[in-house]
């Protein structure tokens, strides 16, 4: 993710701008944004080089205005989600970690205020979704993700076995690969607070501080919310780090890890916990965290609410279709009638490709998962 910072600041990204004076104010959030960007680009690349480190991407003269999520209607950041999601699939390709419906509820969740009041993305994390909110080819969605072009998968490759890597750029990248050097998708795995971690050979996944090799109890590490779980012989952390979210730290009590939300978040009733759970309406993900309220409007993206099982650091997960009759179950992405199927949460999420601009048909690669196409 650095990588991303540091060179889209010096990389001439005409369809990114920083993301500025944007007041996300409700009962819950209320964050204010730097403006030099927007206002000065040239000052803002002097300013950038100046601190070492910058936090945006490059504003340029005819970059966009800075977005604030939160003034967008439900529709609008359903739009501006599926965008982002279209392209990230018809650039890097989808993993089963990744396909379209999961990537579409993780990006409504930083773009619309309405479904998502109190974990707001924030930081590197927040700069991520909104540089992707604008690219307008695979070279921009490259430059989001990895600052620089899209990496490729080991050369010299002859078994037709699909394994993943880990890219080599900062290690945040799931590659799915094959005997190709192109890989068949990608895995952001910081779309989730996240890093890539090489278990072995021939696999890698996405986890949380301690990777794979995770045996301890729920705990805060720094800012990241370390939860282990083992299956299948790998003890892997399905934490996820703060620093991504609400107040950008790790908080602990007796159900487990959390990510806590912001001082302007409401507080919760005496006496309620991190363990998520359901509203009494089934309309809300729900759980307190250091005394504030965490919630998460399920009914407002079409689903429902099932806490059972659901990790205290990702209270995300509890919106599900709840429907037997329609709900879904497979991962892997279809082209029907022209539009792309993803599942995701039990719930099929549908786009229709050639309505992104920039975007062409849904297509099935011989080797892949299905995508729009990139024209």
């Amino acid at each position: 993710m650095r990588s991303f910072v540091r060179i889209a600041m010096t990389t001439a990204f005409a369809t990114s701008a920083l993301l500025g004076a944007a007041a996300c104010v409700d009962l819950f959030h209320s964050t204010d944004f730097p403006t030099l960007c927007a206002s000065d680009a040239e000052a803002c690349e002097a300013e950038a080089s100046s601190r070492g480190d910058a936090r945006a991407p490059e504003a340029s003269a005819e970059a966009a205005a800075p977005i604030d999520f939160c003034s967008n209607s439900p529709s609008e950041a359903r739009r501006v989600a599926e965008r982002a999601c279209g392209y990230l699939g018809a650039c890097l390709g989808t993993t089963e970690d990744s396909n379209f419906g999961a990537c579409l509820i993780r990006a409504l969740a930083a773009y619309d205020c309405s479904f998502n009041p109190s974990l707001r993305p924030r930081g590197e994390h927040e700069l991520l979704w909104d540089c992707l909110s604008r690219v307008e080819s695979c070279d921009g969605v490259a430059l989001c993700v990895f600052g620089t072009k899209a990496p490729g998968c080991p050369s010299g490759i002859t078994d037709p076995t699909p394994f993943t890597r880990c890219n080599q750029q900062d290690g945040s990248v799931v590659l799915q690969c094959g005997p190709s050097t192109t890989p068949r998708g990608m895995t952001p795995c910081a779309l989730r607070g996240r890093t890539c971690t090489d278990l072995d050979e021939s696999t890698s996944i996405c986890t949380g501080k301690r990777g794979g090799s995770c045996t301890v109890t729920p705990r805060c590490d720094g800012t990241s919310a370390v939860t282990c779980k083992s299956a299948g012989g790998i003890d892997s952390d399905e934490g996820t780090d703060c620093a991504a979210y609400g107040d950008g730290r790790c908080a602990r009590d007796d159900a487990g890890v959390a990510c806590a939300p912001p001082a302007s978040a409401g507080a919760c009733a005496l006496g309620k916990t991190s363990e998520v759970r359901c509203s009494d309406a089934g309309t809300f993900a729900e759980s307190c965290v250091d005394g504030r309220a965490v919630m998460f409007n399920c009914a407002g993206i079409g689903l429902g609410c099932s806490a059972a099982g659901v990790s205290t650091t990702d209270p995300i997960s509890a919106c599900k279709n709840l429907d037997a009759g329609s709900a879904c179950a497979t991962t892997a992405d279809t082209c029907s009638g022209g539009k792309l199927e993803s599942c995701a949460q039990g719930q099929t999420f549908t786009l229709s490709c050639a309505n992104v601009p920039g975007l062409g048909a849904c297509v099935q690669p011989t080797n892949g998962r299905a995508r729009c196409s990139a024209d």
